[in-house]
């Protein structure tokens, strides 16, 4: 008398391997398949790449020949997309001026979302929006975010290139000079 028992990693996110997993009975036939039929593997143990939410199911075959089918059901998550990084703010700065950036996310649900931005000089930040206040020039390069969900998928990593620029200082004329009408100024 065999029992096969089945398991997965699942759930996992998109771009994960999933593995397929079935007891060891000696001298038996193993077969897996989608939903739709198709044939995934002979395998014992199977690792999927790119797998999508379905049912899988494995066709067991025991010494004598007996045949039995399990299924399990595997659940794949879409990690969040960033689409872009909007940069409001000033580029020409003395130290005084500051800028913010935020992101547009097309998968996930915003409000589950923890983020990380990498900035050149001034470490890492975990707000939605980045804030950077009394910026120089010295905070001018590559701005990044990465953002995870509530289902540990992580998005790619997205960047932005800052340049910045330093305002000119007003000059300031520390001799007084006197002129008559008409007289060059030297």
């Amino acid at each position: 008398n065999y029992t096969v028992n089945l398991s997965s990693n699942s759930p996992i996110c998109y771009g994960d391997t999933l593995r397929l997993q079935a007891n060891f009975i000696a001298n038996s036939q193993y077969q897996w398949t989608n939903s739709v039929g198709n044939v995934l593997g002979n395998q014992r143990n199977l690792n999927l790449f790119n797998p999508s939410t379905q049912n899988y199911i494995l066709q067991w075959t025991s010494p004598l020949g007996c045949k039995q089918v399990d299924s399990l059901q595997a659940e794949v998550y879409a990690p969040p997309r960033i689409d872009s990084l909007i940069f409001q703010g000033d580029l020409c700065v003395n130290g005084n001026q500051g800028f913010e950036i935020w992101p547009t996310i097309a998968i996930g649900d915003n409000d589950q979302l923890s983020y990380t931005w990498v900035t050149p000089r001034r470490g890492n930040f975990f707000d939605s929006i980045l804030i950077v206040q009394n910026a120089d020039v010295d905070d001018a390069g590559q701005y990044t975010l990465e953002v995870q969900d509530q289902n540990g998928c992580i998005s790619s990593i997205v960047g932005l290139n800052i340049q910045l620029y330093e305002i000119p200082s007003i000059p300031v004329i520390s001799q007084s000079v006197s002129a008559c009408e008409g007289e060059d100024i030297i």
